[in-house]
């Protein structure tokens, strides 16, 4: 991932974003997995998998994304 603050994720990568943190908000962070973001994005575990070394790297990233977008 990049460190500029002022990073966007690509359309793909941002819908697994927001779906990434709806599944942690639904199931708490040991029960939001790959079927379950991929499931709420629309998307294949194959897309995930694809992307993100593990689920959490994609947790990370979705987090740090949003922190960036929420900073001022």
């Amino acid at each position: 991932m990049s460190g500029s603050p002022h990073f966007l994720a690509p359309t793909g990568m941002a819908t697994v974003y927001r779906a990434t943190l709806e599944a942690l908000a639904r199931y708490g962070p040991r029960r939001a997995g790959v079927t379950h973001i991929a499931r709420l994005a629309d998307t294949n575990r194959m897309f995930v998998y694809r992307n993100w070394s593990s689920p959490q790297a994609l947790i990370r990233d979705a987090t740090q994304a949003e922190v960036n977008l929420t900073r001022p």
